[in-house]
């Protein structure tokens, strides 16, 4: 008797219980750790927390293509090759070059960012003038820990490295260094939602500098995953279209601070 009570329990539990109530497809991804606000970063007194423009894009995309998200921030590297094992599935945000392209399906453009230097105008009343690379050489610079400078010309005159966007203003105000480099949209949106005060500071624009453009890395492994690269290569980006159709991913670049770019 027990038995088919049971039994018959079980099987109203099954017909009444709405399909999200059973397991969703987990989709694991990671972002570099070294933060890239308002992109992908980890406030200090919540460190295990994910936050950012493009954590907010997965999750959305999560919703319209029906998977659950688990996203941790690591060092950038292990983030790579971790993924690219097939351990995680997806890196939130990352630049192209030909080896990725071997390693990883690439998604749809989801932001770009621009590196541009700011300096202080009590410094240099009149804009400075640098009309070549030698220039460069009569000035100091400070950068961010865990940026890739290589496409500037000038790397060897960075003297400091600063853990975040606030530490280079501490020290460009403490006339450590004539210019700090950085990422316009970063800055830009830093500004707009309060967190940085750019009082008494300039931007200078660095000639020849083209914009970078970062996408969602998708691993190729097909060993470790539920899905296939392609299958989520394809989720992503009908993902990314609808976003952008009902204007949320819009109102994300808004949330955030970032100009539409």
């Amino acid at each position: 008797m027990n038995k088919i009570f049971l039994s018959k329990l079980m099987l109203f539990l099954f017909v009444i219980m709405p399909y999200p109530a059973f397991s969703l497809l987990n989709i694991t991804a990671c972002w570099d750790a070294a933060n890239r606000p308002p992109f992908t970063f980890a406030e200090a007194q919540e460190p295990n927390i994910s936050r950012g423009f493009v954590i907010d894009l997965l999750q959305e995309i999560a919703k319209i293509k029906n998977f659950d998200t688990i996203v941790e921030g690591l060092p950038w590297k292990r983030c790579l090759e971790l993924t690219k094992n097939g351990n995680y599935q997806i890196v939130l945000g990352a630049t192209e070059n030909k080896e990725r392209r071997n390693d990883y399906f690439f998604s749809d453009l989801i932001f770009t960012t621009k590196t541009v230097l700011y300096y202080k105008i009590s410094k240099f009343p009149q804009k400075p003038i640098i009309t070549n690379i030698k220039d460069y050489d009569l000035f100091t610079f400070c950068a961010r820990f865990g940026r890739n400078y290589k496409d500037l010309n000038f790397e060897k005159n960075i003297k400091i490295y600063a853990k975040n966007e606030n530490q280079l203003i501490n020290l460009l105000n403490a006339n450590r260094c004539d210019f700090i480099i950085g990422e316009k949209e970063t800055f830009s949106s830093l500004k707009n939602i309060g967190i940085l005060n750019f009082s008494g500071l300039a931007e200078f624009e660095i000639k020849g500098i083209k914009p970078k453009k970062y996408f969602f890395l998708i691993s190729k492994n097909k060993d470790k995953n539920l899905i296939s690269g392609d299958d989520l290569l394809k989720k992503i980006n009908e993902g990314l279209k609808e976003l952008k159709e009902n204007h949320i991913f819009f109102s994300l670049q808004k949330k955030w601070g970032i100009q539409n770019n």
